[in-house]
């Protein structure tokens, strides 16, 4: 799909509220996983320390899980847009 300006208002709000819906989607990714981090010190703290114990999962060993989650979300975006940049016509 290429970028192109139109002046119609229609295509301008349905393409606001598209930004919109892909930016509260966004956020609200951030925000969950703010309360599963929050919700995993408070709220159910045993059941996770339970699983990691019954499994033999360290402490270590989750942070580098969600350390290499952060990293490969970020590869892989950066990649996404790369990929739509360079379709782009000149």
């Amino acid at each position: 799909m290429a970028a192109t300006r139109s002046l119609d208002p229609v295509l301008a709000k349905i393409r606001l509220m598209c930004v919109f819906t892909v930016w509260l989607l966004r956020n609200s990714r951030v925000a969950m996983r703010a309360a599963f981090s929050y919700g995993a010190a408070h709220w159910f703290t045993g059941s996770i320390v339970a699983w990691a114990i019954a499994n033999q999962v360290s402490q270590a060993a989750i942070t580098d899980g969600l350390i290499f989650m952060a990293i490969v979300m970020v590869i892989v975006r950066t990649a996404g847009l790369a990929a739509r940049a360079f379709r782009l016509p000149e």
